[in-house]
């Protein structure tokens, strides 16, 4: 049993509107009037009757609809609130579209019948996958590797299928119902996520502050409420320490003392266990900040370890519950020593039982909380404004797609330990904390679920698992591009940490493979260096970038070719155009030009090297050409130039033989364009040191590292 989580039969439709909205109004104009909430509703339904104050408009909607027998679609038309009675009634699906499905018990899609089987599949896939990883069977682990992710494609595919046109499945309707499935199971839990770990709410407008309320006076059990806040003995927040919580997210977006005094105005007409209700509420920022105490002590209780082992049945058997398993395993990572859980149930019964007696700490812990847990940490209703999220301010969430949410505890670490963020107390205390987000989520997808229309096997169908751990994160500027250091994944603690780099631009295989091993070394030394000493220096950012540029300045005026982009240049009939190719026309272009003084290139096809220059527009060429000292191949180039009307060059490809033999030609070392190379071959530094909030990059290229940075001179003592 989950005590996260409600019985599934208990996890309800709501999506009355017009019921909500009079319950809602009534009781803020009674508190605002100080009438009774009978009185209220009698006005407030009076009033949205046709010729009322504010007369109730009930929308028409069009849409679509299938025909029972022949399965054809035809255009019919309703009101919003008998399209939702439809919907409640015959217990259908009804998505963020507002897409209407028949639900499983009432027709069993073939599709989802595929998917789920191919789901079940690559569960298998994947764990034999982290299996023979963490046994260092790199063979198996890629075999495997290869099966899961067919599954991924294959059902990934089927979404494809469903916008093709072409194809017999195809289903327009389908795809957008996947993706706007998946974005508010990702804006729940982010929502979720900031509001738990950092007090952060989406209070983008005063109107939104003012339903949370409502909602949280209408919807909250006080007498649970109150009960928590008598056994644990909480501070009962202030009207101030309201107006407080409200202050901290809605600063973010809006200034307003008009709109303040109209909130503090209702805040004022709340009781002390509905006051607890709304600050405390799935929020245990705000928790902390009132009741210091008493949160450290439930992390020192709930992340302790358990020497002693424990093989009871009633121990061993919590193992089975996998966020609590992964709990305990990470709080154990030492025991543990990259080591899979089955593998240690059946040869180390002693680390065993040590697992099971943390895994029973943590429970029986849970279990102490209980009452806290149920009456502040697993609300009746979602989180509100959750369509306008993409515009929330994160304060914990790092980065999110479109099936993620990635979120940082280093809030708790700092607050809890004062001290070495990667001690082992420290990391028990993020461990923990991820621990109860993953099972609060769970609750919130649950109620979304049941708003969705999922019947009941299926209410926990939607989750959102605890896959990583990252101990480092850094986050850069761009999109999607991010470097970490991984200690676990899907319950699998690791024996060393592994590196996670995303982002084409930090995994850039067209860049010379020593500049690629360099930068991962770079990310590497940075994240280790965090770890082992708690910052970093100037020096430990800077000199690396500052001498890999000075290395490419030097090989590139000293005629190398190190860092230059390798291609080849292939015969006429390899391309499709022929003697009209650009590529072959460049062999042409050298025998014409350079051939005479620096040799001939070999008949392709052949490998050449790629150099960027400034010549890249008429004045520069010009000027290039005028400056030459050798006037004979300058004189070729006006000739070139006259006949093929050409007045600029923006890149040579010189013969590899050629250079090998006799060098990189002079005047091409004289045209490149040294600071845009260096820019272009150590631009994923740069992106590196803007995630440190070092920013130095800009499009004239007018500041580079090794511009101004000289590393310190090291004395010698003397002898």
């Amino acid at each position: 049993m989950n005590i996260f989580t409600l019985p599934v039969e208990s996890y309800v439709r709501q999506v009355e509107i017009l019921p909500n909205y009079v319950d809602d109004n009534a009781l803020y104009l009674a508190r605002m009037r100080n009438i009774t909430v009978a009185e209220a509703t009698a006005f407030i339904k009076k009033s949205i009757q046709p010729g009322g104050l504010a007369p109730a408009k009930d929308p028409k909607v069009e849409f679509l609809q299938r025909d029972k027998k022949t399965g054809d679609r035809f255009k019919s038309e309703s009101t919003l609130s008998e399209y939702l009675k439809t919907v409640t009634e015959f217990k259908l699906i009804m998505v963020p579209t507002m897409t209407v499905y028949l639900n499983p018990n009432q027709k069993r899609s073939h599709n989802a019948l595929y998917i789920a089987t191919n789901v079940a599949k690559r569960k298998v896939f994947k764990k034999q996958m982290l299996t023979s990883k963490m046994k260092g069977d790199k063979l198996k682990y890629s075999y495997y590797d290869i099966l899961q992710n067919s599954c991924k494609i294959k059902n990934n595919s089927v979404s494809g299928a469903h916008a093709s046109p072409s194809t017999p499945l195809f289903n327009k309707s389908s795809h957008s119902t996947l993706t706007s499935t998946c974005r508010i199971s990702t804006s729940y839990t982010n929502a979720a996520n900031e509001c738990f770990l950092g007090g952060n709410r989406h209070y983008w407008c005063p109107q939104v502050v003012i339903s949370h309320l409502i909602t949280s006076c209408r919807h909250t059990d006080m007498h649970a409420v109150t009960v928590a806040m008598a056994r644990y003995d909480l501070h009962y927040p202030t009207v101030n320490d309201v107006m407080d919580c409200i202050a901290y997210s809605s600063t973010l977006y809006w200034r307003s003392e008009l709109a303040l005094r109209e909130i503090q105005a209702f805040v004022e007409t709340m009781r002390p266990a509905e006051r607890a209700a709304f600050v405390y509420s799935g929020d245990l920022y705000h928790l902390a900040k009132h009741n210091e105490a008493f949160v450290r002590a439930m992390f020192a209780a709930m992340s302790l370890k358990i020497e002693e082992p424990n093989n009871t049945k009633t121990a061993t058997a919590l193992l089975n519950d996998g966020d609590l398993c992964t709990l305990a395993a990470l709080i154990c990572a030492v025991e543990v020593n990259g080591r899979q859980i089955s593998e240690i149930r059946e040869e180390d019964p002693t680390t065993y039982g040590v697992l099971a007696a943390t895994a029973k700490n943590a429970f029986d812990t849970t279990v102490v909380y209980l009452d806290l847990i149920h009456a502040l940490w697993r609300p009746t209703v979602l989180l509100p404004s959750i369509a306008t999220l993409p515009s929330i301010v994160r304060r914990v969430v790092v980065t999110s797609d479109t099936d993620s949410s990635i979120f940082t505890t280093q809030y708790w670490t700092q607050w809890y330990v004062s001290g070495n963020l990667f001690s082992e107390t420290a990391y028990r205390i993020g461990y923990v904390c991820t621990y109860l987000v993953s099972n609060l989520v769970r609750h919130r997808l649950g109620l979304m679920s049941a708003n969705l229309g999922a019947i009941p096997e299926h209410i926990h169908g939607i989750s959102m698992k605890n896959e990583y751990y990252f101990p480092v994160f850094a986050l850069t500027p761009a999109a999607k591009h991010y470097y970490a250091l991984r200690s676990a994944q899907e319950g699998n603690v690791f024996k060393e940490m592994e590196t996670e780099i995303k982002g084409v631009h930090l995994r850039d295989s067209s860049a010379p493979p020593n500049v690629t091993k360099l930068l991962k070394q770079y990310m590497e030394t940075i994240m280790q260096l965090i770890i082992k000493d708690g910052s970093l220096s100037i020096h430990d950012v800077l000199r690396p970038i500052a001498d890999l540029e000075r290395s490419i300045i030097g090989d590139l005026t000293g005629g190398g070719f190190t860092y230059l982009k390798s291609t080849q240049v292939k015969d006429a009939d390899s391309y499709a155009q022929g003697a009209e190719s650009a590529n072959y026309k460049r062999y042409l272009f050298w025998e014409e030009i350079f051939a005479d003084k620096y040799g001939h290139a070999p008949q392709p096809p052949y490998q050449a090297v790629k150099v960027s220059v400034a010549t890249d527009g008429s004045r520069k060429f010009r000027k290039w050409i005028d400056e030459m000292q050798d006037r004979e191949l300058a004189s070729k180039f006006e000739i070139w130039s006259t006949r093929t009307g050409k007045k600029d060059i923006q890149t040579f490809v010189v013969p590899l033989a050629v250079i090998l033999q006799r060098g990189m030609p002079s005047e091409i070392i004289d045209a490149i364009n040294i600071r845009k190379l260096v820019k272009n071959i150590v631009s994923p530094f740069y992106l590196v040191l803007e995630s440190l909030g070092i920013y130095m990059e800009n499009d004239h290229i007018s500041r580079l590292v090794s511009d101004t940075y000289n590393p310190p001179t090291i004395v010698q003592p003397e002898v």
